[in-house]
This record gives C-alpha cells, sequence and structure tokens, in this order.
C-alpha cells in the first residue's frame, strides 16, 4: 500500500502544480484584459483632451477677438466663461489621466510578477 500511498502523494504534487499553473494563466488573462480596458480608457481620455485643447483655443480667440473690438457682441460674457469651464474640464480630465496611467503601472508590475 505505500506504492499507491507515493503515486497518491505525486499526483496530489502534480494536481496542485496544475492548479497553480491555471490560476497563474487566469491570473495572467485578468491582468491583461485589465490592462486593455484601462488603456482604452486612456486612448477615450486623450480623444477628449484634444477635442478639449481645440475648443479652448476656439474660445480664446473669440475672447481675443471680443478684447480687440472685432466682435462686440458678446454681452454675457460666453467666451470667457466658456473657456474656464473648458479649462476645468481639461483639468479633471487630466487628473483622470493621470490615475489611469498609474493604475496601468501597477497592473503591468503585477502582471511581470506573475509572470
Amino acid at each position: 500500500s505505500s506504492g499507491i500511498n507515493a503515486e497518491y502523494g505525486e499526483f496530489q504534487t502534480f494536481r496542485h502544480y496544475l492548479i497553480q499553473i491555471n490560476l497563474r494563466m487566469s491570473t495572467t488573462e485578468e491582468l491583461v484584459a485589465e490592462i486593455e480596458k484601462e488603456e482604452a480608457g486612456l486612448t477615450a481620455i486623450n480623444r477628449q483632451l484634444e477635442e478639449l485643447r481645440f475648443k479652448i483655443g476656439m474660445s480664446q480667440q473669440a475672447v481675443g477677438s471680443v478684447m480687440k473690438g472685432i466682435v462686440t457682441m458678446d454681452p454675457f460674457g460666453q467666451a470667457g466663461g466658456s473657456v474656464m469651464a473648458y479649462e476645468d474640464e481639461k483639468r479633471a480630465l487630466e487628473d483622470s489621466k493621470e490615475a489611469k496611467m498609474k493604475r496601468i503601472r501597477e497592473l503591468k508590475q503585477k502582471l511581470d510578477a506573475v509572470a
């Protein structure tokens, strides 16, 4: 019976090893998926930032035109207000971009540790 026990012990060790490999693979897949998701989010944020920079530029031109007296009709100071609103939005986006980049770095470190 000692031979059977030894074989069973080897089988348990092998089974444990397979479980570990399986866990490592699923962890790797999950991390890769998570990284891809975060990077897609980062791409979206970068696109939004580009659009905002364009809007800010256009609004600043509008403010400049008002100040130079080229355009006299801006009774509510909308051009200046929108520049400020866009700047706030830009700051918020840059913060979330920073957070995403940090999260991606952390995930990639975890992935390196698993691999």
